[in-house]
């Protein structure tokens, strides 16, 4: 008769709790009331669960249990112990529901009637926006300028830089593949010197249009220079030097485990991404100077 009461308060507490996890919005208003029904039937399954414990033996019992579990976990085994067990299951079960109740936030539908008629339900209707145009306008000289600057800007970039990246690219993927003959240091120091050439001749130039700094700035946005574009070229060729005297029939062997090698390609990569951003950006910049429009001022 006391399992029996135990059971069933619990068993309505636990009802109540999860009827309240399947209330629609609109039935929200019934939360308070059967969140209060399983508070109530809880605490009666407690009550009835600590009323032994009124007589002196069974707390006494309880006592040694709670002093010397190992001495109790074998008689879990025996049926009419279960109940302990069971009554553990069942609270971590409602502490997960509950948490799961309370996190949830008001107004989301969990029945599956609600979902479908929330999923179901026109999206509100969207206002179109409005594009406002550009108010930039240029002197008819100024816009002239500003196109010339970025057409030598992206001359240098997209010619003369990407075409040494190229020769470089394939000068690094030779070596990494073997192709270390005699004159590898030679072709990656006239590398170096090239692509240092090239940046340098890009910076005198983005010095020049300094007075347009939102088209040179299109080139810093990847910050990749020509202190990292010479690097990686300038480390491999002391390593490839070293290698010569260490082991000069197993160079390759020691280049691809090499970290310099690795830091070498990855440098080719960003100086790829580089050219990639920056390409990208210029022309971006020119069809927008391209679209502004032209006034009548005093500079002509």
């Amino acid at each position: 008769m006391w399992a029996n009461s135990f059971w069933g308060l619990l068993g309505f507490a636990v009802t109540f709790g999860l009827a309240m996890l399947l209330l629609s919005p609109e039935q929200i208003w019934l939360r308070p009331y059967l969140s209060g029904l399983a508070i109530c039937c809880g605490l009666a399954s407690l009550a009835v669960l600590l009323w032994p414990l009124r007589h002196h033996d069974n707390r006494t019992k309880t006592l040694e249990v709670l002093k010397h579990p190992a001495i109790f976990i074998p008689k879990l085994l025996d049926a009419r112990r279960m109940i302990v067990v069971g009554l553990v299951i069942t609270i971590l079960g409602v502490i997960v529901a509950a948490a799961g109740l309370w996190r949830r936030p008001d107004g989301i539908p969990t029945s599956p009637i609600s979902a479908v008629s929330a999923a179901s339900a026109p999206a509100p209707e969207r206002l179109p926006q409005k594009i406002v145009p550009s108010l930039t306008r240029y002197t008819a000289y100024e816009k002239e300028q500003r196109l010339r600057a970025v057409d030598e800007i992206y001359s240098a970039v997209a010619t003369q830089l990407q075409s040494i990246y190229s020769e470089g690219n394939s000068l690094l993927d030779g070596i990494y593949r073997g192709q270390i003959d005699g004159g590898a240091e030679e072709r990656l120091t006239d590398y170096r010197s090239r692509v240092q050439a090239a940046f340098n001749n890009l910076n005198s130039i983005l010095k020049k249009y300094s007075y347009f700094p939102d088209i040179v700035q299109v080139t810093r946005k990847n910050n990749f220079n020509d202190v990292e574009a010479t690097h990686g070229a300038g480390n491999l060729i002391t390593e490839i030097q070293q290698f010569r005297q260490i082991a000069p029939n197993h160079l390759q062997w020691y280049l691809l485990r090499s970290s310099t090698m690795e830091l070498s390609r990855n440098q080719m990569r960003r100086f790829e991404q580089y050219l990639s951003d920056t390409t990208k950006g210029l022309q971006e910049k020119r069809t927008e100077i391209e679209a502004t429009q032209i006034y009548a001022g005093d500079g002509k």
